[in-house]
């Protein structure tokens, strides 16, 4: 999409969702099970859950996904998980103690799972536990890394003790691709969250337009993975070019009938782009060529990103960190 008029816009701000009691009844218990982690930027807590489907929810609704918390077994002693609405952002506790969890249901909180266990603890790794005298929302933190409690424990949470026991610990290295289904266009393309530039160096970008992937590249070794639609047919030129001066956080070309957010040039000073998926004449987006992000090509010649991902692009253009006249290649 080229640049004909610069129309400056105030960007959207995408609501990151809590979790009240999402149904687990898509799922079944299997035995050594992946838990995985989740992490509201919003309100600060750490979910955690077995369900495929309640993580995907989770994940299309803007929380990051952090990787496998642990690894746990479908028997064992039961583990509750309740609910307490009246916590900013709302907020969630786990506990062997069906007492204990009967009594903050007393007090206020909501069974979780209808009350069935959400967990069980079984195995030879210990669970630890941490509080935050000072958080409501995200109160407790569960980890199976030792260096994670000790680091909280440090840092002025309290109570440190095991929760329960688990098969094993997980990893939450989060290079996981998102599920491209929901409002997946939204969000960022990995679901770890975005590699801080500073830390490395020689970036390049390489498009890929017949896999609809782009690479952000440091010493040649991928560190991010984008999902991108470049040019039907033959309108994105293929070779080498770079990043150039001519930023936007928004445009619009009449003659196209569609614009698009943040974005960053890397040819011909303005006509040839990464961007957001496209904008309609009142600045919405255009659901439906949203939707073909990451499967096939559906621009003008640009390289079309994420919301997220375009957002953060033209951020780290706008700062330095993504210094002008980076590489990029274009291939087939």
């Amino acid at each position: 999409m080229k640049i004909k008029t610069l129309v400056l816009a105030t960007a959207s701000v995408l609501a990151v969702g809590t979790v009240a009691s999402i149904s687990q009844t898509k799922a079944s218990a299997d035995s050594s099970m992946p838990v995985y982690r989740l992490y509201n930027n919003n309100t600060g807590e750490h979910f955690y859950t077995k369900n495929d489907y309640e993580r995907t929810n989770l994940i299309n609704a803007g929380w990051n996904y952090e990787g496998i918390g642990w690894y746990g077994f479908s028997s064992g002693a039961p583990v509750y998980r309740v609910y307490n609405p009246n916590a900013r952002g709302g907020d969630h506790y786990y506990t062997k103690s069906k007492y204990e969890a009967q009594s903050l249901v007393s007090k206020g909180w909501r069974w979780d799972n209808n009350g069935a266990p959400a967990f069980y603890s079984a195995g030879n790794t210990n669970l630890y536990v941490a509080y935050n005298p000072n958080a409501q929302s995200g109160s407790h933190n569960y980890t199976a890394n030792s260096f994670e409690q000790n680091s909280l424990l440090n840092a002025g949470w309290k109570y440190g003790s095991v929760a329960f026991s688990v098969a094993k610990a997980g990893s939450t290295s989060g290079t996981e691709m998102r599920p491209m289904t929901g409002n997946y266009w939204q969000y960022s393309s990995e679901l770890g969250g975005y590699p801080n530039l500073v830390n490395y160096n020689h970036l390049s970008i390489e498009v890929n337009i017949s896999k609809n992937r782009t690479y952000l590249k440091s010493n040649n070794k991928v560190i991010y993975t984008f999902y991108s639609s470049a040019g039907v047919n033959t309108t994105t030129p293929s070779g080498n070019y770079a990043t150039q001066a001519e930023t936007a956080p928004h445009f619009y070309n009449a003659s196209e009938g569609m614009g698009a957010n943040y974005a960053v040039s890397w040819k011909d000073h303005g006509i040839y782009l990464f961007h957001s998926v496209p904008v309609d004449g009142n600045g919405n987006y255009i659901v439906s060529e949203a939707n073909k992000l990451g499967k096939t090509p559906s621009s003008h010649g640009c390289i079309r990103l994420s919301i997220s991902d375009s957002k953060w692009l033209y951020n780290q253009a706008l700062s330095g960190t993504l210094p002008v006249g980076t590489p990029v290649s274009i291939s087939r």
